[in-house]
């Protein structure tokens, strides 16, 4: 995968944690990344970047919280939207632990199927198995996560926005999809 790619999904994916740090900079390192791999998904980025820019930290922090979490159709786990709780989503949870562990991406304090996860998974996927994880899992879920967030009108709307566009770009790569 090329390294503009990479750094636009690793970008995406650290929007999609708990910003501890604030999100300014990592932000304008998503915009900049996109503006190369997907302009179409910066341009809708660059909302959020001013949503950011004026928000106070704490507010960012509480807004993220009350976005993502115990909140079914915002959840971040691609897992879930996929499978619900069911045994599927626990072997689609393995096979995600072992992408990460394969791919030398360190997990941090989220479930292996966490979008942040799977979009770093991604962005380090061969390029034969990329466009079947992007386009038959990544991509319903953040479908499903838009609908929560359109419904509350979530500054957050951009972040999927973007990442779905990133995504689409899956549909016209010439790897095939693989037949399920």
């Amino acid at each position: 995968m090329p390294a503009t790619l990479m750094t636009a999904h690793e970008a995406l994916a650290g929007l999609l944690c708990y910003p501890v740090k604030g999100l300014t900079e990592p932000v304008a390192q998503a915009v900049a990344s996109l503006a190369v791999a997907c302009p179409p998904a910066s341009e809708r980025l660059r909302e959020f970047a001013e949503f950011v820019a004026v928000t106070p930290q704490h507010d960012l922090e509480e807004l993220f919280t009350r976005t993502f979490d115990n909140v079914a159709d915002r959840a971040l786990e691609i897992g879930w939207h996929l499978h619900g709780e069911t045994y599927d989503r626990g072997a689609f949870l393995v096979v995600m632990r072992g992408r990460l562990r394969d791919l030398g991406i360190t997990e941090n304090s989220e479930l292996p199927d966490h979008l942040s996860h799977g979009l770093m998974v991604l962005g380090r996927e061969d390029a034969d198995q990329a466009p079947s994880l992007a386009l038959e899992a990544i991509l319903p879920a953040v479908i499903k996560i838009k609908a929560g967030l359109e419904k509350i009108e979530s500054p957050y709307l951009p972040v999927l926005d973007g990442i779905e566009c990133l995504l689409k770009t899956y549909e016209t790569s010439d790897q095939s999809v693989n037949p399920s």
